[in-house]
C-alpha cells in the first residue's frame, strides 16, 4: 500500500488514492448549474470548465458523506429549480460524455448561484 497519503481524508482502494469530493459548476452564459460527486478531482468536473464552466464550490468529505452530501444539494436545488436539460442530446454540448449526469443540473439564475453554495455549505454539517 502507497504509504504518503495525499490529503488528510483520503482513502486507499483498488491500488490508489481516492478523495471523495462534491463539486458545483456554473454555466453563466445559460444559467445553468450542475451539483456532483467525484472521487476522481479534476478529471471528472475539468471537462465542464473548458465547455464555459466555472467551478462555484469544491469541498472534501471523509467517506461517502460526500455521496449525502450531493444527494441533499441536488433534492433542494430539484425543489427550487426546474432541471435545465430534457434529455443527453440537449446537454452534451456542456457536459460531454454524451451528456450524462444531465439529470443533476438546473435552470438558476446566475444571480441566485450564491444561494446553490449556501444549500451546499449547510448540507456539510
Amino acid at each position: 500500500m502507497e504509504s504518503s497519503q495525499p490529503h488528510e481524508l483520503a482513502h486507499y482502494s483498488a491500488g490508489r488514492w481516492l478523495l471523495s469530493q462534491v463539486y458545483i459548476v456554473g454555466w453563466p452564459a445559460i444559467g445553468v448549474v450542475k451539483a456532483g460527486y467525484t472521487s476522481a478531482g479534476r478529471t471528472r468536473f475539468g471537462p465542464y470548465l473548458v465547455r464555459g464552466g466555472e467551478l462555484l464550490y469544491l469541498q472534501s468529505f471523509e467517506g461517502i458523506e460526500a455521496l449525502n452530501v450531493e444527494s441533499q444539494v441536488q433534492e433542494e436545488m430539484r425543489s427550487r429549480w426546474p432541471l435545465a436539460f430534457a434529455s443527453k442530446a440537449d446537454a452534451a454540448a456542456h457536459l460531454g460524455r454524451n451528456g450524462a449526469g444531465y439529470s443533476e443540473c438546473f435552470q438558476v439564475p446566475v444571480a441566485q448561484w450564491h444561494e446553490v453554495i449556501e444549500i451546499a455549505k449547510g448540507a456539510e454539517s
